[in-house]
């Protein structure tokens, strides 16, 4: 990737070099240990050595790392489930989750990453329709995309504000999940827009 690639979070900065290295300043919270750390200049990440990473996106408090063989790593915030499903190895009392891989093997192969303020997205094809052009993928989220306070999970009606078909309602989380995997119908919110 010439040139490499930067994303932003809110007080953190990830970057991916010209060689390939993931590099990340700031408050820094997981890639350097399992507290929040000040970094004040660009520090590879060690535990991404030798990965092959080809994108790096920037959450709120977390970042991603997506290699060329489709594997996701994560580190940072973990409140809002941005992190997806912590392996048996991560503390979740914890505020940061060390860098680890995401257990995405369901989804297909991740093809692109992207971070919201509390939550990650993934757009992933089947392993069996890689190649295919009559299908251009999934997006799957993991995360509320809000603070816990403000997710209409958390309200007390435990339903959405809104009427139905509207696009509120079809990015939201279903209100009976955990704040695990979920797939977005990508079909549904295009026909909503547009």
């Amino acid at each position: 990737r010439p040139g490499g690639m930067v994303a932003a979070g809110a007080l953190h900065f990830v970057a991916l070099s010209s060689y390939g290295e993931v590099l990340t300043w700031g408050r820094v919270g997981g890639a350097f240990g399992p507290e929040a750390q000040l970094q004040l200049t660009p520090k590879g990440v060690q535990a991404l050595l030798g990965m092959h990473v080809v994108q790096v996106a920037a959450g709120w408090d977390h970042s991603l790392a997506l290699t060329s063989g489709g594997e996701v790593f994560a580190w940072g915030a973990h409140a809002s489930g941005a992190l997806g499903v912590l392996h048996s190895d991560q503390d979740p009392t914890r505020r940061y989750a060390s860098v680890h891989r995401i257990e995405l093997e369901s989804v297909g192969r991740v093809l692109e990453v992207a971070c919201g303020r509390f939550h990650s997205a993934f757009l992933a094809v089947a392993e069996d329709l890689q190649g295919s052009k009559d299908k251009p993928g999934d997006v799957w989220l993991c995360g509320l995309g809000l603070p816990p306070s403000e997710h209409p999970a958390s309200l007390r009606e435990g339903a959405p504000a809104g009427g139905a078909g509207r696009l509120e309602d079809a990015l939201a989380l279903p209100l009976t999940s955990s704040l695990r995997l979920n797939r977005i119908d990508v079909r549904r919110v295009v026909e909503m827009m547009g």
